[in-house]
């Protein structure tokens, strides 16, 4: 049940095992703009849920604060909007590529995908937003392998993505130009649009 489309991707599956199960959850090593600063990702700090059911990015504000201020007129969003505690701004005019790296390869967001929304005529919604999965009103009970970030279509709406059931594990593989149809594939098979709208089930 379920497979791999070869046209849709150049090269090998590159995959990942599961750190935690539950929420196929596996470590970002590092996380970078193109072509410039990087930031090294350690201990529990590393566990990314991959999520489809996610829209944006979410993970550490430590990290993010880091990571935004490599951006040319990133700001907290609450200094543009009071409503956007979670989250920041970017210019929209920035041009930036964002790279995330899972098991010792490293994949790139086009640079319109950093862009979540409209705020302003200045200033638009950056994809990645601040994660406490430990707190809030469901938390998840602390532990190494709690994910420290969720990574959703953001991301996998630029890669070929695929859930392995044994072993435990998700892969991605690099797009081929052109392709445009996001197609994660789980272990019953399905896509994402660019909307990041599912079509199918994971199983």
């Amino acid at each position: 049940m379920g497979g791999t489309n070869s046209s849709l991707y150049d090269g090998q599956i590159n995959f990942v095992n599961l750190v935690r199960a539950q929420y196929w959850t596996i470590p970002m090593t590092t996380l970078g703009i193109s072509g410039g600063a990087s930031i090294t990702l350690s201990g529990s700090e590393q566990n990314a849920a991959i999520d489809t059911g996610t829209t944006l990015i979410g993970g550490p504000s430590d990290i993010l604060d880091q990571f935004y201020s490599t951006i040319p007129g990133a700001a907290r969003g609450t200094q543009v909007d009071p409503s956007l505690t979670d989250y920041y701004v970017i210019p929209c005019d920035a041009n930036v590529q964002v790279t995330l790296t899972f098991g010792g390869q490293t994949y790139t967001m086009t640079a319109s995908d950093l862009i979540a929304g409209t705020v302003s005529r200045s200033y638009c919604l950056g994809a990645f937003f601040t994660l406490d999965l430990s707190g809030g009103s469901s938390p998840i009970p602390t532990s190494s392998s709690v994910p420290s970030w969720v990574v959703g279509s953001a991301f996998l709406k630029n890669v070929y993505t695929v859930f392995q059931s044994n072993p435990a594990a998700v892969g991605f593989a690099t797009l081929k130009d052109n392709i445009q149809e996001f197609a994660p594939i789980g272990l019953a098979g399905f896509s994402i649009d660019e909307s990041g709208n599912t079509n199918g089930t994971i199983i």
